[in-house]
């Protein structure tokens, strides 16, 4: 019994590694975009702090600029 479960972890897990894998694989086109504004967008969030201090504009102007 206890082979039974260790069989269907183990091929549930090696089903759910090929899922993702397809999903990267068919996705690249969208996430790699994707993955990079997010990195773009996360680095100038000090960078839109220290404009919207110093120049008292608004946040959707600063960001928009």
């Amino acid at each position: 019994m206890e082979s039974q479960s260790a069989l269907l972890k183990t091929t549930a897990q090696m089903v759910l590694a090929g899922l993702i894998i397809a999903i990267m694989v068919i996705g690249k086109s969208f996430l790699i975009p994707f993955t990079w504004s997010l990195l773009i967008a996360l680095a100038s969030i000090g960078l839109i702090d220290k404009a919207k201090e110093k120049t008292r504009m608004p946040l959707g102007l600063i960001i928009f600029l």
